[in-house]
């Protein structure tokens, strides 16, 4: 596996991390060739991001996002795996 990862807020990582992780400049360089996008973060600028340019350089259009966090934007996206957990009252994962 190899784990790419955009956050606004980290410049550099941790010198442990350095051969498990690489930062990418962007979240379409993040998910750039991706077989999967994982949303473990709810940074605004993220809700505000444009989906159709990040799937459209994602090899599979999977994002896991436990928060529910993009569920609003995905919302009758029959061309996106969209996996979720959080739901009230459910205990099995949600695609939406």
């Amino acid at each position: 596996v190899r784990v790419l990862a955009f956050d606004p807020a980290v410049k550099t990582l941790p010198a442990d991390l350095g051969d498990k992780l690489r930062l990418a400049d962007s979240p379409a360089a993040a998910a750039y060739g991706a077989s999967a996008l994982v949303v473990a973060t709810e940074w605004p600028e993220f809700r505000e991001v444009d989906l159709d340019s990040i799937l459209a350089v994602m090899k599979r259009k999977l994002i896991l996002d436990p928060n529910r966090f993009l569920a609003a934007n995905l919302a009758g996206r029959s061309d996106v795996e969209y996996l979720a957990v959080g739901i009230p009252g459910r205990k099995e994962v949600s695609r939406v």
